[in-house]
């Protein structure tokens, strides 16, 4: 009888030739409803979701931000290390594409930063959490408020796709979030901001 899987150890290759994945994104009115429900939410779960909107990083980038990695003076977040999950537990690696980045973040996000850094007791890392339990909460949370599903990666999509939407450039939308510019392009360059929209229906009721 074997006592452990022998495909445990067994890398899956990728399939090159697998459809990607439609994008799916919170436009305006379900951003509201989200931070509405956030507002509900208990912590750190909390924290970690409005550091994966407001910044777009990826899910591993986000719980591997140590204290370090924020400049609370220049409102400057710094994004070098990857938590990935192993056989034996978790590694802090390097990022996907291989380089740090730094960017502005959003006065709101450094503030509530803040008040869990004055809640810990000298921690190294933001958030100690697994990576699929992290997963798991934000399935239970869409769920349990009755959100439009989308994935955590989609909401590093919402966030590229709503600075497009605003008129950031691509070269400034790939820089933040770790892109390359052409990946960035075929991403977010089909957003349409609502105002545009809101603008069309104007043009229909000309006559």
């Amino acid at each position: 009888m074997l006592q452990v899987n022998v495909a445990h150890k067994v890398a899956i290759p990728n399939n090159k030739n697998k459809p990607k994945k439609e994008q799916e994104i919170y436009n305006n009115e379900e951003i509201k409803l989200l931070f509405n429900a956030l507002s509900k939410a208990e912590e750190p779960f909390k924290t970690m979701v409005y550091v994966s909107f407001y910044t777009g990083a990826r899910r591993g980038e986000v719980l591997a931000l140590r204290w370090k990695d924020i400049d609370f003076k220049n409102n400057i977040i710094h994004i070098e290390q990857n938590k990935v999950r192993t056989v034996n537990g978790t590694v802090l690696k390097e990022t996907k594409n291989k380089r740090s980045r730094q960017f502005v973040a959003p006065t709101v996000l450094l503030n509530k930063l803040k008040d869990i850094y004055s809640k810990q007791d000298g921690e190294e890392l933001i958030f100690n959490c697994y990576p699929s339990t992290y997963t798991r909460q934000w399935t239970k949370f869409i769920k349990d408020n009755n959100l439009k599903y989308i994935t955590l990666h989609d909401l590093r999509h919402t966030n590229g796709s709503l600075l497009a939407s605003k008129g950031i450039d691509i070269v400034t939308i790939a820089k933040r979030l770790g892109h390359l510019p052409a990946t960035a392009s075929a991403y977010y360059l089909h957003a349409v901001s609502e105002e545009d929209k809101k603008a069309s229906k104007k043009l229909d009721k000309l006559f």
